[in-house]
């Protein structure tokens, strides 16, 4: 069991000291669903979306940890018709995994979405999935930070 001071210091070598591709190789070798869900979590969304890619094609890769890079990435946005959403394709590959259910649901995550928000998805989108407003069930895990 690794303590939260080594995922820690693991997360901030791996993602402040390594290059793209060393990210990649190790969330490609990687079993840890937990320690892939921390690294969307801490990941710099800015440097673009091969990191992501990566985790959701990782066969551990958790529907908790997929909805949240959704959310990341802009998913709600762009579920409400914004123009500002940058990668649509992306995101229109991960809400379609997300609905078939291609991940397993071992981790809790629910966005960050107000009665407002909800009310506007289901008016838009009367078949929205339960999965985009009320989240993943499973356990809810201790995010570490970097």
């Amino acid at each position: 069991v690794k303590t939260m001071e080594k995922i820690q210091e693991l997360l901030c070598d791996l993602l402040y000291e390594r290059e793209i591709s060393e990210i990649k190789e190790f969330i490609s070798k990687t079993d840890d669903a937990v320690l892939l869900h921390m690294t969307a979590y801490n990941y710099n969304w800015d440097n673009g979306l091969e990191v992501a890619e990566s985790i959701i094609a990782n066969p551990v890769c958790d529907a908790g940890t997929a909805l949240m890079i959704f959310e990341l990435a802009e998913g709600y946005e762009y579920l409400l018709g914004e123009e500002c959403v940058s990668d649509r394709q992306f995101l229109k590959m991960l809400k379609e995994k997300l609905e078939s259910g291609s991940f397993t649901q071992n981790i809790r995550y629910v966005p960050e979405l107000d009665r407002m928000q909800k009310y506007r998805l289901k008016k838009i989108l009367p078949d929205i999935s339960a999965l985009f407003l009320d989240g993943t069930s499973g356990e809810e895990i201790e995010i570490v930070t970097v």
